[in-house]
């Protein structure tokens, strides 16, 4: 029961019908699949509550109340356990929930329906400049949607974390026709990414390419590749908004850039408060990483961090471990049972594996693309944490030998990445001023 609250929390998070369907706006469908979904999750005891990711979200929040009442507003520890509240809940049924079978992959693929349904709509928005939602494009032709998408950057950003889902179903699609179907629901995500003119996105998505690559065929050929490649970078980027720093929007980044880090410096520990930064400034961070320092402090950031890393690690650790399963002794007829040998299955491992690189592109899409966006908060990349935590113990279950991911193994990284962070930030803000 819980499971399918969850999807069904999922279908409404991502596709908004509430949003455009007016019987059922104001119905809070959502909150009632959510808390369902959690009652579930708590009595099955299946709440991941000794990972290191759970206990880095859960300090997370302790920092977020604890920045706001030290700059004074002891009364916006409310919103913070009622808006961000929801999010940590939603990671806790991820984690929780989806470590038990093909759970996982049903999970990714209600995100891929909702996203090809999504897709389905920017191609028809940007033909007719408005879609059947009512959404329009905004700045001449960026496709949008509704709710929580409704910015042409947040809509790329979630193409880009559906698009390895999708390329994960391809190949572990059974037969030439559902591998051409997803291959091609891929592509159709590729141009709705073009359809948004999200520079960040393009560039992720360049990025996601260049590693696929180069895990595949090496760093000579990748160089190679680029190189043939040039030219046709350059025209889908002459098509695009130009990216010049002396224009409008670039100048206000750099500007957001900077105060963040002004802020950091006079509130180094716990920040200005959660959403507090446009109070100093008039835009937002536009980089997640530097809108946490500014807000949260070293310590919000460690802990941010610890959460991101270590998931990243697990899911890492995982799907490198060994992966086997032996299964009972065939029977063959004239054959003594006793000579032979148990037989790996072709499909268990490889799918193992898959779902792993799966959540990692996802991830490295999530995280590079909210360098130019500031989406510290939202609830996808808490989803994205979930699934790695499942996947770890979904793994384990096969290869009880993967090695746990403690707080300790990552401290040196994660302290480090304070100070290495803001310098390399800072000096990029100062190269650009």
């Amino acid at each position: 029961m819980a499971f399918l609250l969850l999807l069904l929390y999922t279908v409404f998070l991502l596709l908004r019908p509430q949003d455009f369907i007016p019987a059922l706006a104001g119905a809070p469908y959502m909150m009632i699949f959510l808390a369902g979904a959690f009652a579930a999750t708590l009595l099955g005891r299946r709440l991941p509550l000794s990972d290191v990711p759970t206990l880095a979200l859960l300090a997370l929040v302790l920092v977020m109340m604890l920045s706001t009442i030290a700059n004074g507003w002891a009364g916006g520890v409310v919103p913070i356990l009622s808006n961000f509240g929801t999010i940590v809940i939603t990671y806790l049924i991820c984690a929780g929930q989806l470590r038990d079978g093909d759970r996982l992959r049903w999970f990714c693929l209600i995100i891929c329906a909702c996203t090809s349904v999504i897709v389905l709509h920017s191609i028809q928005q940007a033909e007719a400049g408005i879609g059947w939602t009512g959404a329009k494009t905004v700045e001449g032709n960026r496709v949008t949607w509704v709710g929580i998408f409704n910015d042409p950057n947040d809509l790329g950003l979630l193409f880009l974390v559906a698009l390895p889902m999708l390329l994960m179903r391809a190949r572990l699609a059974g037969g030439f026709p559902a591998r051409s179907l997803w291959y091609l629901l891929a592509a159709g995500h590729i141009y709705a990414i073009w359809l948004t003119h999200s520079r960040g996105a393009m560039l992720t998505l360049i990025l996601m390419a260049a590693i696929a690559f180069l895990r595949r065929y090496g760093a000579m050929k990748l160089i190679a590749a680029g190189l043939v490649a040039l030219p046709g970078l350059y025209l889908v980027f002459s098509h695009m908004r130009a990216i010049q720093v002396d224009e409008e929007s670039a100048y206000g980044r750099i500007d957001a850039w900077y105060t963040a880090i002004q802020l950091f410096r006079e509130n180094p520990l716990l920040g200005v408060g959660m959403d507090a930064f446009t109070d100093y400034h008039d835009l937002t961070a536009h980089n997640s990483y530097l809108l946490v320092l500014a807000e949260l402090g070293a310590a919000g950031y460690m802990l941010w961090t610890l959460m991101i890393s270590a998931a990243m690690l697990m899911v890492w650790r995982a799907s490198h471990g060994k992966l086997k399963v032996v299964v009972p002794l065939a029977t063959v007829a004239g054959n003594d049972a006793a000579f032979s040998r148990p037989i790996k299955p072709d499909n268990r491992p490889s799918s193992l594996q898959v779902e792993g690189s799966m959540i990692l592109y996802s991830m490295v899409a999530y995280l590079s693309a909210s360098f130019f966006l500031s989406r510290s908060y939202i609830v996808l990349l808490y989803i994205l944490c979930g699934m790695a935590v499942a996947y770890f113990h979904k793994a384990r279950q096969i290869d009880p030998d993967i090695a746990s991911v403690t707080a300790k193994s990552l401290t040196l990284f994660v302290v480090l990445m304070v100070p290495f962070s803001l310098v390399g930030l800072y000096l990029v803000v100062r190269f650009l001023l």
